[in-house]
């Protein structure tokens, strides 16, 4: 996409439809107990963001979400209105069950700022709120999905501003 080689993105059009079957399998393997906190998001998976470990994080939700957002745009762009349209409903589906989620864990630091913890669920209560949260500034970067004045992302930037320390945010990522 960023080549603007739409004759290369044809020719792999394949590889793309199974990249978001695979999306969509995963998703669906969350999708039998809807009382499990991972309920319509992902199941736990290595993300390496700043965690460690085998977790159920926001990252990767945040990953599907901009991944899907970007093929749906794609397909269109190209012409290919039926995947364009079945990847937009489990677009959608995946942002509302990301919202509720997300409405269950979010949480306000000290200072009263809401943010979303790293880990699906809420994660262990002395964790620091910053920790881990590069995730939803790449979903700012690279999606559309989350607008910069939604409650959440005005929370959680003013969060990371109240946990600057000499201008830097301390455990943002995998360093302390």
């Amino acid at each position: 996409r960023l080549a603007q080689d739409d004759d290369w993105l044809r020719a792999h059009w394949p590889e793309l439809r199974r990249a978001v079957a695979w999306i969509e399998a995963l998703r669906a393997e969350t999708l039998a107990d809807p009382s499990a906190p991972t309920y319509g998001l992902l199941p736990p998976g290595f993300a390496d963001g700043g965690l460690g470990g085998v977790n159920a994080e926001y990252s990767g939700v945040f990953w599907m979400l901009t991944s899907l957002e970007a093929a749906v745009a794609t397909a269109s762009r190209l012409g290919y209105a039926d995947d364009a349209r079945a990847w937009q409903a489990l677009f959608d589906d995946a942002l509302a069950s990301w919202r509720v989620a997300a409405a269950r864990d979010q949480r306000s630091d000290a200072h009263g700022n809401l943010y979303l913890p790293a880990v699906v669920g809420g994660g262990p209560a002395d964790t620091p709120p910053q920790q881990a949260q590069w995730m939803m500034a790449e979903a700012l970067i690279h999606g559309s999905y989350l607008p910069p004045d939604d409650p959440l992302v005005e929370g959680t930037l003013a969060m990371l501003d109240a946990s600057a320390v000499d201008g830097l945010v301390p455990n943002v990522g995998w360093l302390e």
